[in-house]
């Protein structure tokens, strides 16, 4: 480590990028200077920069460490298809009760309209039968209105047989989508058993040897954690501990950082400034 970094500033080059990270040399090269711009900006002073011959060398050496995280953005992509296959289900499901409703109401409407006839067709023959009984004209007509509430009666029948098969249907969707519903609480399940909790900062590492000095990178999830990553490192090659507050930089834990942007707490800068001797 630099005995004191505030007099003797760091330089940092690129040295091997596995091509299974999916990242160019000028897009790392991008990052250091921006890890190392918000160092020097936590103390006012250059303490560390990007140089094409630098002393220490930044690589990315592909591990079980990514695989890992490769593994788990995969998983994240199998819970996000789930999500969207439910969300189809669901959207399915509540069209077709929605269908079903208007069908119902209007085989409930077409059933009165139905039974009505039928009251109406009984009474009469009633009146008929208590004024002396049907002559052959009457006859004709009771035979038409039969054949009328038949139809109806026929009709309405096939109706119910319909409506009782949009129900088996819409009780299909709904097992689906319960189905879906209970494979993804079990990827979930089994998403925060494998993946989940607080990592420690072993995507990375800083060692120094009589050989030299080095900051290998083994796993990162996006830009924003590669920069955290460089960002911890470099603050070991700059000489600091790991601190206590758990947004922090140079906390031993990974998680409770801002997500989208590299911001150094009073803790990271009191850590650098006491390495300054400030």
């Amino acid at each position: 480590m630099s005995a004191n970094p505030c007099q003797d500033p760091l330089t940092i080059t690129v040295g091997e990028i596995d091509d299974r990270f999916g990242i160019t040399e000028s897009e790392v090269i991008a990052t250091i200077k921006n890890v190392s711009e918000k160092w020097s900006e936590a103390v006012g002073i250059p303490v560390v920069s990007y140089s094409e011959s630098g002393e220490i060398e930044l690589h990315l050496r592909y591990d079980v460490q990514q695989q890992m995280t490769d593994q788990e953005r995969q998983f994240r992509n199998r819970l996000q298809m789930k999500e969207y296959q439910i969300d189809a289900l669901e959207t399915n499901y509540l069209e077709s009760v929605e269908n079903f409703e208007e069908w119902n109401d209007e085989y409930q409407r077409e059933s009165e309209r139905v039974q009505e006839m039928l009251n109406q067709l009984n009474a009469w023959i009633e009146q008929v039968n208590s004024e002396g009984g049907f002559n052959s004209e009457q006859l004709e007509i009771l035979k038409e209105r039969r054949a009328r509430v038949d139809r109806l009666s026929g009709r309405m029948e096939q109706s119910g047989v319909e409506l009782t098969e949009r129900v088996n249907d819409i009780n299909n969707e709904l097992r689906q989508m319960n189905r879906m519903i209970e494979e993804k609480n079990m990827l979930i399940q089994e998403y925060n058993e494998t993946f989940s909790g607080s990592r420690r900062f072993t995507q990375g590492s800083y060692e120094q040897s009589e050989n030299g000095k080095w900051i290998n990178i083994f796993q990162f999830t996006n830009r924003e954690e590669l920069e955290l990553v460089i960002a911890h490192e470099i603050g070991h090659a700059l000489g600091l501990e790991h601190v206590e507050n758990p947004a922090s930089v140079m906390h031993h834990l990974m998680g409770q950082q801002p997500k989208t942007e590299l911001v150094f707490t009073e803790e990271d800068r009191n850590a650098l400034e006491s390495a300054c001797d400030f």
